[in-house]
């Protein structure tokens, strides 16, 4: 990942020789303690550890109950801000795509129990960002940006990926915070709130997971 505009987003994608199906009929099938086991491993366990492109987070994602053909990238729940903002005049900048990234991860990991599979509706967080207005979502969101803290309920299957959450959620933060106080100096860089908000920053942020380095695809 380099420090550039990029239209798509970032994401693990774990790949695992144990989840394909051999087609030798002299190798040995599965067991079922060997299909429990392989079922229960979470993101980061039992792969090659892969930081890839993909284009659909959203789609993963949404509520299949509102889903229409014209939700992807964009998706209202995972929108910057700033493009919440009436007062925003700036344009998009490459770091609401990352602000995207973060609302997206922020979301599997905490409405979703694993791969398709949502939370229960009663324990579901964030589900006013799918099911009311813009003005709702941003006084929302910009509740948690100036918050400073943040504490997802992450779900077991995504617990891997709490470091990601809380790290990049800091960057925004910091950055909105600066910006509050920009008025004091002159020079502040909004494209990337101060600095706060970079690819480089992200990057370094994704580039390992529970200890292990990652590989990176460009």
């Amino acid at each position: 990942m380099s420090d550039s505009p990029a239209s798509s987003s970032r994401s693990l994608a774990a790949h695992s020789s144990s989840d394909t199906t051999s087609t030798n009929p002299t190798s040995d099938p599965l067991t079922p303690a060997d299909e429990a086991a392989s079922n229960q491993r979470t993101p980061c366990e039992g792969c090659d550890r892969i930081l890839n492109d993909f284009e659909n987070l959203v789609s993963e994602m949404m509520d299949d109950n509102i889903w229409t053909t014209h939700q992807r990238t964009g998706t209202r729940p995972f929108v910057a801000y700033d493009s919440l903002d009436p007062k925003w005049a700036g344009g998009y900048l490459y770091r609401h795509d990352l602000e995207s990234i973060f609302y997206g991860l922020l979301c599997l990991c905490t409405r979703y129990e694993g791969p398709g599979e949502l939370v229960d509706v009663s324990r579901r967080p964030y589900k006013s960002w799918f099911i009311k207005d813009h003005n709702h979502e941003r006084r929302s969101k910009g509740d948690m940006i100036s918050d400073g803290r943040i504490n997802p309920t992450v779900t077991a299957f995504f617990r891997s990926f709490t470091p990601w959450v809380t790290e990049i959620y800091e960057c925004i933060h910091l950055g909105h915070w600066r910006r509050a106080g920009a008025w004091r100096f002159s020079g502040f860089d909004e494209i990337t709130l101060g600095g706060h908000v970079t690819y480089g920053e992200v990057e370094a942020i994704m580039s390992h997971c529970e200890g292990v380095p990652l590989k990176t695809r460009n």
